[in-house]
Parts: C-alpha cells; sequence; structure tokens
C-alpha cells in the first residue's frame, strides 16, 4: 500500500523507485502463491496536477513515466541498477482518486488503465456509515437514519461530522443530542435535518 505522500521526495526518483520496489514485493507474494496487489491510495493528490499552483516535478514526472513502463511491461519491472532476465508475475495496480483528470493523460487512457467509478448505493451508504459509527454504539437505526437525511451527500461528509463530534470530546452514540452538529452538517450539504 502507497499513500499520496510517498509520491513525492526531496530525492529525485526516490518515489518511482519506491513504486518498483513495491511492485517487485508483491510479484514476490504472487510467487509464493499469495494473493497480492499494489494500493496506492489517492494518485490524484500525489501525482496530479492541481492547477497552476502545484508544481510539475521531477518526481511526478517519473512516477507517470514508472506506472506508463509497469502498465505496458507488466512482467519486466527492474529495479535501478539491478536487471533480472526472469520474469516476474503480474501485479495488479488498484489507484483511488477524486478526480483522475488531474493526472497525465496517457496514464488514464484506455488500455493502461481500466477506471471504475463508485457511486455508493443507499445500502452501501448505511454498510460504511454503520462502520463509522460502531465505535460510537450508535444504533442502525439511528444510522439509516442519518443516511436518508443526508441522501446526497458523500461518505466524508459523515465521517467529519462524526470526526468533528468526537473532537469536541463527545460521543456520537447519543446522536440526538448532538442535533446542532448534524443541523450545521445539514445546513453545509444544502439541506436541513430532522434530528
Amino acid at each position: 500500500m502507497m499513500s499520496a505522500g510517498e509520491l513525492e521526495s526531496g530525492n529525485a526518483g526516490e518515489p518511482a523507485k519506491l513504486i518498483r520496489q513495491r511492485y517487485r514485493e508483491a510479484a514476490d507474494m504472487i510467487k509464493k502463491g499469495k494473493m497480492c496487489c499494489l494500493f496506492i491510495n489517492d494518485l490524484d493528490a500525489g501525482a496530479g496536477r492541481m492547477g497552476g499552483t502545484t508544481q510539475y516535478t521531477v518526481n511526478n514526472q517519473m512516477v507517470n513515466a514508472t506506472l506508463m513502463n509497469i502498465a505496458d511491461a507488466p512482467t519486466n519491472v527492474q529495479l535501478p541498477g539491478m536487471y533480472n532476465k526472469e520474469e516476474n508475475p503480474r501485479v495488479p495496480i488498484v489507484v483511488t482518486g477524486n478526480d483522475f483528470s488531474t493526472l497525465y493523460a496517457p496514464l488514464i487512457r484506455d488500455g493502461r488503465m481500466e477506471k471504475f467509478y463508485w457511486a455508493p448505493t443507499r445500502d452501501d451508504r448505511i454498510g460504511v456509515c454503520k462502520g463509522i459509527f460502531q465505535t460510537d454504539n450508535v444504533s442502525d437505526e439511528s444510522v439509516v437514519k442519518i443516511v436518508d437525511t443526508f441522501p446526497g451527500q458523500s461518505i466524508g461528509m459523515f465521517l467529519t461530522t462524526a470526526s468533528g463530534v468526537r473532537r469536541r470530546g463527545a460521543q456520537v452514540g447519543d446522536l440526538y443530542r448532538y442535533r446542532e452538529h448534524w443541523q450545521e452538517a445539514g445546513e453545509l450539504a444544502g439541506r436541513t435535518s430532522d434530528l
């Protein structure tokens, strides 16, 4: 697993080398008969360009080039200075992101990247929110009511709201006690809360 923060470094080439290294480690696990993939979280935040305020660094270029090279030759991934004629197993690379349009266009074209857009259903949202509020002992009925109160909101809104309540030293368990916070979240979401 890699995060966006690992895709930049003060040392030129380090992030690209790290991608290759992690890919090879995953390939070694596959050779041993274990299922494995390389998971890069928030690729767009680490390798994307966010308008004119984001520098396009040597590391950005090398990360994009490395990922394109791996996509084009997934069984021949080499580490710098170590060249092996033996092919490595192909490793699936799974990346997450919010805006892939910020990535280098040839990297995301069909054939190099297969894209799946997750649009969570109501049941998906309820399941994820049960996980979010599990440690707070929020009842399943309350979770359903919360999800139904904010049907168009991202999962992130529920995380942010729960985190805000917890930061204030409160327990989310008795949600109705904190309806002001949910009211505020609903107003930010363009809705008012029935809680």
